[in-house]
């Protein structure tokens, strides 16, 4: 699953090799750092950093994160570099592009 979290973009994969753990995978390493322990980096990867979790780790995380670090009422305004801002912004308008014919035929009017 993808994971944009207001401290980074996470990948979260099972694991293929390993039974009970994920890889948690990035593109920046602080977004792996900020997050978790074990960080170790595969160079010519997609997402180069990377960590291994069991589940209760990832449960752990979710629960943790949602409990007490949600605390905005605005995603986008609640990110912390100019960099992430523009691509979650990138990544909000991509979804509003694509996913526009979904929307009630009232709201294509805006």
């Amino acid at each position: 699953m993808w994971l944009i979290i207001n401290e980074g973009f996470l990948s979260i994969v099972k694991h293929r090799d390993k039974e009970n753990t994920y890889l948690v995978r990035a593109r920046k390493e602080q977004h792996i750092t900020d997050n978790f322990n074990g960080l170790f980096v595969i160079d010519w990867a997609d997402y180069p950093y990377r960590c291994e979790i069991n589940e209760e780790q990832l449960i752990e995380f979710l629960v943790d994160y949602v409990q007490n670090r949600l605390i905005y009422s605005n995603f986008k305004n609640s990110l912390k570099t100019d960099a992430f801002k523009s691509f979650c912004g990138e990544l909000w308008q991509l979804g509003w592009m694509h996913f526009f014919g979904d929307r009630p035929d009232e709201m294509k009017e805006w």
